[in-house]
């Protein structure tokens, strides 16, 4: 999933070559995941509200730190999700047909969030930019373990815990 979702918010929102086209992707899929949780947070059970909220003000600032990193390469910001950018590679949060399938659909994307920063990392080689990526993933990390608990699930898989 890792590839797959990388590669769909470069194609959707790279204009520059490597690193710079990564991370106008990378840029683009937070920003998109922050739109999914917001618009989750406005349609979810009042026990479920507050945590979206937190998880969209979380994904507007790591877009933020990564528009910070593009301004470092002297790099353009990309252009603003849209709707079908939202449902591409954030689907089924925001317009999920029951508040458990949401959960999923969260905790799908934040998997991918995070294999997608993994992904990036193994192209990279600016310290300062490897720094930044290792702390959004554990925020995502963070994330997941949240959505797992709002599943009823444990917070850490078995096979970590």
């Amino acid at each position: 999933m890792s590839e797959d979702l990388l590669r769909e918010a470069t194609k959707r929102f790279g204009r520059s070559a490597a690193p710079a086209g990564l991370l106008q992707g990378l840029h683009g899929l937070k920003l998109s995941a922050g739109r999914a949780y917001e618009a989750a947070s406005l349609v979810a059970p009042d026990s479920q509200r507050e945590m979206y909220a937190t998880l969209a003000d979380h994904e507007r600032k790591h877009a933020k730190a990564v528009a910070t990193m593009l301004g470092a390469l002297a790099a353009k910001r990309p252009r603003r999700p849209t709707d079908d950018d939202v449902a591409a590679l954030a689907g089924g949060i925001g317009d999920a047909k029951t508040p458990h399938a949401a959960l999923v659909a969260a905790q799908r994307l934040e998997a991918g969030e995070i294999a997608a920063f993994e992904a990036a990392m193994a192209r990279m080689d600016i310290p300062k930019l490897l720094q930044t990526f290792l702390t959004i993933a554990a925020a995502d990390g963070q994330h997941r373990a949240a959505i797992r608990l709002a599943l009823g699930e444990e917070p850490v898989p078995k096979p970590f815990a």
